[in-house]
């Protein structure tokens, strides 16, 4: 039994005054619980216990404080009127009514020693923290699961305490009234060119009491707003089919701005409480949304999809069984036929036993950014990255650092292409109303590996009009098909990824049209500005001339290089597919050397490729070898 000194508040840090302080200076009371407590007491606790199941925290305060107030001693008071604090975000009051408790008897409850902690992370008093969840882990009964979470908190107090003496630049701006309203906004998502944003808005239906404001309906629905001349347009309803009287949330819009994957909870074909779906734009419309199936979606909750930019891969989370516990962060890739292969969890690496939400991919393929409260961080839920290796494990995540993540939580993080700028969702003070988008310079530790884009309209040579054409990737030195898409049938528009530290081969190709090929040499980086092109499509005539810009031959030898094998199949593939075709393969060379031994240099060169085509069964009679110096 210990005794306890009250006094008034300006003279003592840690405790409440209460109302019979006014009269006292400083009383001695004895520890009593529910057993020993005056009728009062009981009452106004178990009044207390029940304003609080009912969510009516401050009633329930008022009534523990009325406990208190009866019997000064009475610690389970104490203890209840920390929980409501707590509750109710109030983590100063909740602090002091814990060490309350702690003065009455510290060994009564030794739990409150970890809610006290829990109060000082969020109040940032980390030190006092560390003391504090140190004294609960001293604690023999504390074991297993308790103390691996006891142990998580200590390192995150620790972590806390570092991160704080190194700050990193983390400069929000609100992105505005076009986008930003009285309602909430969040799950920002962008186009690789940064020219739509789509976002979330819940929608708010209220009516006005004299008893005050009453919230009759709250509806998520997608909204849009464009780029035009660096100023971002008011957004707009995406509108239906999309957008229903359901709730729809949690999206993630494709790097060409062309596909949308988002959540859709207790759909007409659900698999579960909550699946992915996917529309997309054809001729400017949005398509009806179709579900992503069952080797994506379970019977479980499934949520928050990340498309990657080459649209091989959803990630996305969900809290089906098989996973580390709790939400995990899972990964679907696209399989050869077009369809996509069952989920798998992306493992102890990045999961663990409590939350991962809020995953987003970033367009070069390899840097995930991700929410979790499961490693060490500020408090509640933290942003966090990780880079994948060339054997495609994933290097040990890393914390955002402070002050982008604080003791609240953090999540929905989205970057641009360029790895240059992040946009995130904050109630901050400069808000227009609960959450808002922000944006901000994304420091250089934190940024992804640099790529850029190649955005291209594709026309009919002749007639200009716009073409739905096949579009084909390559990695040229691997042959690897690294992205597979098509033109917009109405603007014959299309937009490709391009990773720095690689050679790529473009192809654009119709029926009945000559292909196109574009290479994009990045192995030593990528240029300032992304690339845009127009492409003219040659119908299949006579004379017609094709560029190949994908054909390599060794220094002043005739020899072929194996990144041609792309182009060279591609040649074959044409002249495979219309046979009647004869065509004349020209060879150049550059200007070093004289004129003599360019001549034969392109001579063989071209002999070269018509040989490469008649291995491959192309008769030689449809081939003519010409140099041109």
């Amino acid at each position: 039994m210990t005794s306890l000194k009250y006094r008034c508040l300006d003279m003592r840090k840690y405790l409440l005054l209460l109302l019979v302080l006014l009269t006292q200076l400083q009383l001695s009371a004895q520890v009593v619980t529910a057993k020993d407590a005056s009728k009062k007491a009981v009452k106004e606790l178990e009044r207390g216990i029940s304003f609080a199941m009912g969510q009516q925290f401050d009633a329930a305060l008022a009534a523990f404080e009325k406990s208190i107030e009866a019997e000064p001693g009475f610690i389970n008071a104490w203890i209840f009127a920390g929980d409501v604090c707590m509750e109710t975000k109030q983590y100063e009051k909740a602090r002091d009514f814990y060490l309350g408790a702690i003065e009455l008897q510290d060994d009564y409850d030794v739990s409150v020693y970890k809610k006290i902690a829990q109060c000082e992370q969020y109040l940032m008093e980390y030190t006092a923290a560390i003391e504090h969840i140190q004294l609960f882990l001293d604690h023999p009964a504390i074991v297993g699961e308790t103390r691996r979470k006891a142990l998580l908190l200590l390192e995150s107090l620790e972590f806390a305490a570092d991160a704080v003496t190194h700050p990193v630049d983390f400069r929000p701006e609100n992105m505005g009234p076009a986008i930003n309203s009285r309602y909430d906004e969040y799950f920002p998502s962008l186009s690789a060119d940064q020219s739509l944003l789509v976002y979330t808005r819940n929608v708010v239906d209220t009516a006005t009491t004299q008893a005050g404001t009453v919230i009759l309906k709250g509806n998520e629905d997608f909204f849009i707003s464009e780029s035009i001349d660096n100023m971002w347009s008011p957004g707009y309803n995406i509108g239906s089919p999309v957008n229903t009287s359901l709730n729809e949330g949690a999206q993630n819009i494709s790097a060409d701005g062309r596909w949308l994957f988002y959540t859709l909870c207790n759909g007409h074909n659900g698999y579960g409480s909550c699946d992915i779906y996917y529309a997309y734009q054809y001729e400017g419309t949005w398509s009806y949304p179709e579900n992503c199936g069952k080797r994506i979606n379970s019977a479980n909750w499934d949520s928050q999809p990340s498309i990657s930019a080459d649209g091989n891969e959803l990630y996305f989370v969900s809290n089906r069984p098989g996973g580390q516990g709790g939400s995990d962060i899972w990964m679907s890739t696209m399989g050869e036929d077009g369809y996509w292969l069952p989920a798998v969890n992306l493992g102890p690496g990045i999961n663990t036993p409590e939350e991962e939400n809020s995953p987003f991919i970033h367009p070069d393929g390899n840097t995930l950014y991700f929410a979790s409260n499961g490693r060490a961080g500020m408090g509640g839920t933290d942003l966090f990255y990780a880079r994948r290796n060339p054997d495609l494990s994933w290097q040990t995540p890393e914390n955002m650092g402070f002050p982008l993540n604080t003791g609240g939580n953090e999540a929905t993080l989205h970057v641009s292409a360029d790895g240059l700028q992040a946009f995130y969702s904050s109630d901050r003070e400069d808000s227009y109303g609960g959450l808002d988008i922000y944006s901000f310079p994304l420091p250089d530790m934190l940024r992804p590996q640099p790529v850029t884009y190649v955005k291209a309209t594709v026309l009919d040579a002749i007639s200009r009009k716009p073409l739905e054409a096949n579009i084909q990737l390559f990695d040229l030195s691997t042959e690897e098909l690294i992205v597979k898409s098509s033109s917009d049938v109405k603007s014959g528009q299309f937009l490709v990824i391009l990773p720095s530290g690689k050679d790529f081969g473009l192809y654009v190709n119709k029926e009945g049209y000559l292909f196109n090929s574009q290479n994009f040499s990045l192995a030593e980086g990528i240029p300032e500005e992304p690339f845009a092109l127009t492409v003219l499509l040659q119908p299949v005539s006579v004379g017609e001339i094709i560029t190949l810009r994908n054909i390599f031959f060794e220094s002043a030898s005739s020899e072929i290089l194996p990144e041609s094998a792309v182009e060279l199949n591609k040649l074959y593939e044409l002249l495979h597919n219309n046979p009647s075709m004869k065509v004349a393969v020209k060879g150049h060379t550059d200007a070093i050397g004289t004129e003599t031994d360019n001549q034969r240099l392109s001579e063989n060169r071209a002999t070269a490729v018509v040989a490469y085509l008649s291995d491959r069964g192309i008769t030689t009679d449809r081939m003519t070898a010409v140099g041109l110096g």
